[in-house]
């Protein structure tokens, strides 16, 4: 797995400056840089449980395919609604969609 993005100027400079990406499922935030990447839930959906549980999905859908993913892209996922609830073929299902909808595609 790439490196995480772990401070909060990195958040905000993919957020403000990237390409934003979404379906009922997921919302992917996508910019050119260093190949690392966030797993996010917000507290509006729910307690901590859930939201663990959301990151874990989009986690494993990432690791499941991300072979063809290019190395100089900077990703946040971000949990949406519509996952709660889901298993992990509709989050692979939305992953895979956005992928190819960014152009992040190698």
């Amino acid at each position: 797995m790439k490196d995480t993005i772990k401070n909060k100027e990195q958040f905000q400079k993919i957020y403000s400056e990237g390409k934003k990406f979404a379906d009922n499922n997921i919302l992917i935030c996508v910019m050119s840089g260093s190949g690392k990447t966030a797993f996010v839930a917000g507290k509006k959906l729910g307690c901590a449980p859930v939201r663990n549980r959301l990151k874990r999905l989009l986690r494993e859908a990432y690791r499941l395919n991300s072979d063809d993913i290019r190395d100089d892209v900077d990703i946040i996922f971000v949990a949406r609604a519509g996952l709660i609830g889901k298993k992990l073929d509709a989050a692979a299902a939305s992953f895979n969609k956005l992928k190819k909808r960014a152009g992040i595609v190698r």
